[in-house]
This record gives structure tokens, sequence and C-alpha cells, in this order.
């Protein structure tokens, strides 16, 4: 009688093999980064090569046919050397982030990223870099064909904070698909960092301008000093400066005269900013109210940086501290780096802005 092939189960391993491919593994959560058990996920084509494998392992188990156990020895063989030349890609790789001096809430910044290989002897290849997910925190992924050894990349990418303040980051998920694509395998690599997230500094118009701007009785004198205007004639002496020297009026008078000069006058803002909490509607929001809280900051910071460049001396009064006069790059880093870390008032009032002029 002939034999009739029928269907068995497959070999142990097999099925072990099948199973450990198609489960997910739960996820551990540390504030909102998710990480993962395990180090290897399938990618399409992976997939599509485990199932493949797996009718090939049934059908030569049910036929005996040695050809086909030869053909399923070597498919297997590419998924023992895929994880042999992967393992060492991920080895030793770490991460530095260099940002400017500044970064304003909601605009995209530059960031360089050193990639080092810290291995002896042993390149990577195909790097994907990713910053570990943060809430308000979007990063651009980055992506190296190759890393010698004892080398290092850089890489330009790009940041954007959607909250001001202090924001902490975690570190980098390093990925490869190395060598045949058929598996990514991964790795998260922490490198911490705490980046200071200025408040959104944008251009202001006139009318904005003068719609927080209010006189406090401006006086206005002369006094010498060293500006363009003319403050007077005196007699010339030694030490003056002979370019100084009025000719018409020293004919008339039959003496050498030089001229005095007006001292250019400081022009000085004072912009009051009452952080208080902001009130509002009975059914108004805790985030919706932060947020009106968070455009006054900023329009704060932009009245700043208008002023300040401007020439005028900025001081900055709030319920959290005072900022004196000064002008200049150092003085608008000082106002930024208050307003960065500003939080609502204890107490009663109203959330306002005015600038008076001194």
């Amino acid at each position: 009688m002939p034999r009739i092939p029928t269907i068995t189960a497959p070999l142990p391993w097999l099925t072990a093999a099948a199973a450990k491919a198609f489960t997910k593994n739960p996820d551990s959560k540390r504030r909102g980064v998710r990480h993962k058990l395990r180090k290897l996920q399938f990618t399409r084509e992976g997939t599509l090569y485990t199932a493949a494998l797996f009718i090939l392992g049934i059908a030569a188990i049910n036929t005996g046919n040695n050809m086909l156990y030869l053909i399923l020895a070597t498919l297997l063989s590419l998924i023992i050397i895929s994880g042999i030349m992967s393992e060492p890609i991920l080895r030793k790789i770490s991460m530095h982030r260099q940002f400017p001096q500044r970064v304003y809430r909601a605009t995209p910044t530059r960031v360089r990223l050193i990639i080092t290989n810290n291995k002896r002897f042993v390149p990577s290849y195909s790097l994907n870099l990713q910053e570990l997910p943060i809430g308000g925190v979007t990063s651009e992924p980055t992506y190296l064909v190759k890393l010698d050894s004892n080398a290092e990349a850089s890489h330009i990418t790009k940041y954007t904070f959607e909250k001001r303040g202090l924001t902490t980051l975690d570190g980098f998920s390093l990925k490869t698909r190395f060598p045949f694509g058929l598996f990514m395998k991964f790795k998260t690599t922490l490198c911490k960092e705490q980046v200071l997230v200025y408040p959104a500094v944008r251009s202001l118009t006139p009318g904005e301008v003068l719609q927080c701007l209010s006189s406090s009785g401006v006086s206005h004198h002369t006094v010498r000093g060293d500006g363009t205007d003319i403050y007077g004639l005196r007699d010339y002496t030694e030490r003056d400066d002979a370019r100084h020297i009025h000719w018409k009026a020293s004919a008339r008078s039959r003496r050498l005269l030089t001229k005095e000069y007006e001292r250019e006058s400081e022009r000085k803002i004072v912009i009051v900013f009452d952080n208080f909490s902001p009130g509002g509607k009975d059914g108004d929001t805790a985030e919706s109210r932060l947020k009106r809280f968070d455009e006054i900051v900023e329009r704060t910071a932009s009245l700043a940086n208008h002023f300040i460049g401007k020439d005028y001396l900025v001081c900055l009064k709030t319920r959290s501290g005072e900022i004196p006069y000064s002008g200049g790059g150092d003085q608008l880093e000082r106002i930024l780096y208050h307003l960065a870390l500003i939080e609502p008032a204890s107490g009663k009032g109203v959330l306002s802005l005015k600038v008076i002029t001194t």
C-alpha cells in the first residue's frame, strides 16, 4: 500500500522559535520612556523569512527529503551568522550633544551629535540613533552608514522643545539592521543631560509695544559730556583738543573758544511683570490657564529683546525678583534665564504686563 504523507507536529525547537518570534513581550515604563525587554525585533523581511523557514521545516519533516533538510540548514545558518555579525555593532557606542548658547521654546534648534565608536578593531555599520521619547520634545533621527573603530562622527539634527524651563533628556535608542536586514537589534544608551529652554522671542509690531507702554513723566535735561550736540562755549586751554575750537566765535570775541558737548542721556525702560496665577472662567482648565501665563512670559521676553536691541537700559521687575538696569547681550541673557524658570507667584493679584519709561 502506498504511503500517504501526513502533517505532523514540527520539532520542539521550531515550535519554540515560532512562539518567540510572534509573541510580544510586555513593556516596562520609566518616566514616560518605554524600554522593551527584548533586544531583537523582526523586520517585515525577517518575518517573511521566518515564515518561509517554518513552512520549509514542516515540509522537510513530513517528506524526509534530504535536500530540503540541507536547504533548511543553510537558511538557518544565515540567522546564526546575522546574530554573530550584528552582536558587536551596538557595543561601546557613546553619544554627546552640543547645544547652542540659547534654546527657545517651539523653535527648531540645530544640535550637533558627536557619536564615538570606542571599539579598538571593529567598525559599526548601519546605525540608527533616536532620542528617547519625552513629552514635549521632538527630535530628528540620525543615520550612519559606517563608523570606523576608534573614530567619531558629527551629525547635525534638530530638536524642538514645546515647554520652557529645565528639560531632562534621558538618552538614545540605538538600532541596526546589519547585516541582512532580517532583524532590528536595538539598545538603550543612557546619556542624561539637562537643557534650559528659554521662552520664545518674536519680533513685535509698534502697536504691540505701545499697548504695554505707559509714560511716567519723562523729563529731559542737559549735562556736559561726550555727546554730539553742543552744550556751550568756553575759553580754550592747552589741554583741549584743537579740533573743537569754534573759529567763528573765536574771531568775533578775539580769543580762542572751544565747544562743549551735551552728554547723551541714557534711555531706560522698566518692564513690570506681575506674574500672578491667571484667573479665568469656571470652565477653564489648568492647562489653558498655564498657556495664558506662558503667553505673557513670552511677550515679556520679546519686549526685553526689543528694547535691548534699541540700546535701552532695561530693568525687569517681577513678583519673583528684580533684575537691575543694564543693557547688551548679557542683560538679555539674565532676563531670559529668569523668565525661563519663572512660575506663577502665590497670593492674590491680576496677571499683567506694562512698560514704564524713565
